[in-house]
């Protein structure tokens, strides 16, 4: 991990420095849990530990909030930790068992952003097929033609793979089983579905779908958001492939 933030121990504290970036709603919350680096000798993953700190503590400051192109309404903030002192038993866990926390978070949050982002695509969906039915060109609903009902078909096609793979995932999670791979597969593939849903639906209702008179825009925005946050595309296919290998033993 390339974290940057550090924490020192102190008698019976720890003091923090470092800043976070893109941290959901950091400027509202009492409280957050801000992973360190606690063990800078440590050449593994133990190095890191997880701390819940009080919002309130002298040295917690909020940069700024991002204005963001979508999601408007979450605050995502930049936050500084200027020698913010922690207590002992404020530290989540143990010393030393931050990254694995933070793995089981991500698993989770993965997961999570999956059933998100079917139920955001859902909505653009619906529209577009509603709108395919009552629009009339030619004498005919659009839906009659085959350049617009074989999008529908996509789309649905879509959304009920990507409801199955985040299902998967989330059985699996409320197993107790391990579930890198499958998050990984369900945020990724769903995330990316639902920019191509919502662009299918814009491309639909044509020049009506790119007017605010109806919602798609905004879908389209904060669907956007979701192949970023919680892990990017990117680092979601090298997770995948390194689980296939990993299960072959290669």
């Amino acid at each position: 991990a390339g974290m940057k933030t550090k924490a020192e121990k102190d008698g019976d504290e720890w003091v923090l420095n470092g800043e976070k970036r893109f941290i959901t709603n950091g400027s509202q919350a009492d409280y957050m849990c801000a992973f360190a680096i606690s063990n800078p000798d440590v050449k593994s993953k133990k190095g890191m530990t997880a701390f819940i700190v009080d919002t309130k503590t002298d040295g917690f400051s909020v940069v700024e909030d991002h204005d963001l192109m979508g999601m408007k309404s979450a605050r995502v903030s930049w936050l500084k930790l200027d020698n913010v002192r922690v207590p002992e038993d404020m530290v989540l866990g143990e010393e030393g068992q931050g990254f694995s926390i933070l793995m089981d978070e991500l698993d989770s949050e993965r997961t999570a952003i999956a059933g998100e982002a079917i139920g955001y695509a859902r909505t653009p969906y619906e529209i577009a097929v509603r709108y395919s039915n009552e629009r009339e060109q030619f004498g005919r609903p659009i839906r009659a033609f085959e350049g617009i009902s074989f999008k529908i078909s996509d789309m649905a096609t879509k959304l009920e793979a990507g409801r199955a793979l985040t299902l998967l995932a989330a059985r699996k999670y409320d197993r107790g089983e391990e579930i890198t791979k499958e998050a990984a597969i369900a945020k990724l593939y769903t995330t990316e579905a639902a920019i191509q849903v919502t662009n299918d639906a814009l491309q639909v209702l044509g020049g009506m779908g790119y007017t605010t008179e109806y919602p798609i825009e905004r879908f389209l925005r904060d669907a956007r958001l979701m192949t970023i946050g919680g892990g990017t595309a990117e680092i979601l296919r090298f997770i995948i492939q390194r689980e296939v290998f990993k299960e072959f033993s290669l």
